[in-house]
């Protein structure tokens, strides 16, 4: 079990870092922020977080938002494109069913969440193989 200033400090280096990473460019670090906050916060109704503090995937995700950071590699188009699924994510759930339905018919919400459920796939093995802990 981690201490409170143990995840606290993961969470500020990575927040630093993330920020770098997007060059505090406005959507971008938004977004990371709601998504870096949501991942450690803990459970509404409970004192306990989600996942436990992984201390190496942290070390692991911090050198991937410094390679992130450093140059406009791999890693940045990663993150920059993680990003940008998030946000249109987000997009999609702030907007009403009513207009959900006007917009798109029926089996347009089923591919679209296969989509997802793909892509969730997809980042899970990323992680699971670098030992990473990107969301």
């Amino acid at each position: 079990m981690a201490s409170k200033i143990e995840i606290l400090h993961a969470y500020r280096q990575m927040y630093r870092h993330l920020m770098r990473a997007v060059r505090n460019t406005k959507p971008q670090s938004q977004i990371g922020r709601i998504q870096l906050r949501a991942a450690f916060n803990p459970v509404p109704g409970t004192r306990e977080y989600g996942q436990p503090f992984d201390a190496d995937g942290i070390k692991r995700t911090l050198w991937f938002l410094k390679a992130a950071e450093k140059e406009a590699g791999l890693e940045h188009r990663v993150l920059k494109n993680l990003l940008l699924v998030a946000g249109v994510r987000q997009q999609l759930m702030r907007v009403p069913w009513s207009m959900m339905l006007k917009k798109n018919p029926k089996d347009n919400h089923r591919l679209v969440q296969h989509a997802y459920d793909h892509y969730d796939r997809t980042i899970e093995m990323l992680n699971k193989t670098m030992g990473l802990r990107l969301r």
